[in-house]
């Protein structure tokens, strides 16, 4: 399959049209492939790194969001918990498998021969980094629609079962 195929893909999977397909791309890649690939030296700080920088802030800023919405009277003590949980690294790889990100990063291919494309760490960075991509692309809403598709679950959840007696 080629990257636009790829990229369409993903787009559809993920509900959302880029209007600018090079912040997508960059958002899928890893710095091995820019190490791997020429043309894509040229390119270099294209990664997904300073876009998962700033994923990171936007998505502890639409959790907090919604988390104070769900629970109005919830103390801060324990939003944050709550928080911390759905934001753990560990946490957003599950949800960044669940939607199956990993077939679509860039990656050299040694990093993707050492189990690149299932490493918590990759997958979250990607999550965080495709927050940030969707947000440069269409603002803080659509930003907010990516997040729900990852994490509307736990939200349902945590609405339907309250917090009181789970460990975060």
């Amino acid at each position: 399959m080629s990257t636009s195929q790829l990229l369409l893909a993903l787009q559809a999977r993920l509900g959302y049209h880029f209007k600018n397909e090079k912040t997508l791309l960059q958002a899928l890649t890893h710095r091995s492939f820019l190490h791997d690939n020429r043309a894509a030296e040229e390119k270099a700080g294209e990664d997904y790194e300073g876009l998962e920088f700033l994923g990171d802030a936007i998505l502890g800023f639409l959790v907090s969001d919604r988390l104070f919405r769900l629970f109005p009277n919830g103390t801060e003590g324990e939003l944050s918990k709550i928080k911390a949980a759905l934001v753990s690294r560990e946490h957003l790889a599950g949800v960044a498998s669940r939607l199956g990100l990993g077939e679509f990063i860039m990656m050299s291919r040694g990093e993707e021969s050492s189990g690149g494309r299932e490493r918590m760490a990759l997958l979250a960075d990607v999550f965080e980094s495709l927050t940030a991509a969707i947000y440069l692309d269409g603002g803080l809403q659509a930003s907010a629609g990516f997040v729900d598709l990852g994490l509307e679950e736990d939200f349902v959840s945590l609405g339907k079962d309250g917090f009181e007696h789970r460990d975060f």
